[in-house]
């Protein structure tokens, strides 16, 4: 009896033990192992820089320029260059076509033109058939608005269509064209300053200088007809010959 209630105790000793046990292959809660990423700071866009696009055409007594809108001069016309590739900068940079005429000459001392007009600005090259392109106004820029085709159209110091008159007078040297009296025609920006002097005193006296052509010189017209505002702006314009 002793044996057997000793074998009885010890098998209810080893079933307390395997209840004791953890189930096998059961493991107990752990730590999430998954780390939680972290914002990663935002990022600043890069601006995107604004396109570089014609902004300005700028005439003056020896020819007219083109600038782009950060300053930069992309095209330069003499009036005594070829006319093609101002046609095809003046296209570019307005961005259309232009209207082509012609106009016909007198057979002598005024050449055919070729008439390029956009609204504002009017580009007309003669049709010469000889060498002599400073006898002739071989090319000529008539504006007639401030801007055209969102480009800023400027004359020296700045003078643009719309500006009063009385800026033109201001500008040195400059000269006053005679007229009729109905219309007021400054002449600013001369190629050669010296002749437009030497022109403005032999109107005033009729004494013509000593020198081969001593007062003739291209120039920039600023114009009005009515009133004190500038109606259009010309260039090249001689100064023995307004236009």
């Amino acid at each position: 009896m002793r044996r057997i209630a000793s074998t009885v105790a010890l098998a209810f000793a080893a079933l307390a033990l395997v209840a004791c046990a953890p189930a096998a292959g059961l493991a107990g809660p752990t730590p999430s192992e998954t780390a939680t990423p972290s914002p990663s700071p935002s990022e600043t866009p890069t601006p995107t820089p604004d396109p570089v696009v014609p902004a300005e055409i700028a005439v003056s007594g020896t020819g007219f320029a083109i600038i782009d809108s950060v300053g930069t001069t992309t095209f330069t016309f003499g009036w005594s260059d070829a006319p093609g590739p101002a046609v095809t900068a003046l296209t570019d940079a307005f961005g259309t076509a232009p209207v082509a005429t012609t106009t016909p000459g007198n057979g002598t001392f005024l050449a055919p033109y070729d008439v390029y007009t956009w609204a504002g600005f009017v580009f007309e090259a003669a049709q010469l058939t000889d060498a002599a392109r400073d006898y002739y106004l071989a090319a000529r820029v008539t504006m007639t608005a401030a801007d055209a085709h969102g480009i800023s159209l400027t004359a020296p110091h700045g003078l643009a269509v719309g500006d009063p008159i009385a800026d033109a007078l201001a500008v040195t040297p400059h000269f006053q064209m005679p007229t009729d009296g109905t219309t007021s025609i400054v002449l600013v920006d001369p190629e050669f300053p010296a002749k437009l002097a030497a022109f403005e005193t032999y109107l005033a006296t009729g004494t013509v200088p000593a020198g081969d052509d001593p007062f003739t010189t291209r120039a920039v017209a600023v114009r009005t007809s009515a009133g004190p505002a500038i109606e259009d702006i010309v260039a090249p314009e001689y100064s023995y010959l307004p236009f």
